[in-house]
């Protein structure tokens, strides 16, 4: 397994791509009664329409969270951007997707919800300062392919994003 090792302006990037992760599906979304968070399902245009809403209101948000520049403050930015993720992944959790877009839809809240499980080890591993399980937290963020999810539903600005830059 290769190593490694903690490098501040990489991790930062990587972690900023962790962060955009939980944008993929984020706020704007709720309701209950007809309008796809009760019984009566959403349309495909509509389901994209409210998911891509939530993204960027989402990206606003994490956006506005000051970026670690060394693994000190890493832990903070982590947390804050899962209370972002979760957030957004219990908001899109409301909605019903009509019967063609379910499976793709489950994909990409599941993969989301990964996403933010391990923004949580990132956290922790950030904070007890383990630089091995910093760096396998952000692969593993990295490859959770919420971006790519996105993407098989049709949330463009959710599949944006998610890229991960590089740096």
């Amino acid at each position: 397994m290769t190593r490694l090792t903690f490098a501040p302006r990489r991790l930062t990037a990587t972690v900023t791509g962790t962060a955009l992760l939980a944008v993929a599906v984020l706020s704007g979304c709720g309701g209950g009664g007809d309008d796809g968070g009760g019984s009566r399902p959403l349309a495909h245009a509509a389901l994209v329409a409210r998911a891509n809403g939530a993204c960027r209101t989402a990206s606003a948000e994490i956006a506005r969270i000051p970026v670690a520049s060394s693994i000190d403050d890493l832990g903070e930015y982590a947390q804050r951007t899962a209370t972002v993720g979760r957030r957004l992944h219990d908001e899109l959790s409301r909605l019903t997707p009509e019967q063609p877009d379910r499976t793709a839809f489950g994909r990409y809240l599941d993969a989301l919800a990964r996403s933010n499980t391990l923004l949580g080890r990132l956290q922790a591993a950030a904070d007890a300062g383990d630089r091995d399980a910093v760096g396998e937290a952000a692969r593993e963020i990295a490859s959770s392919q919420v971006g790519t999810y996105a993407a098989v539903v049709g949330f463009d600005a959710c599949a944006e994003a998610t890229e991960t830059p590089e740096s």
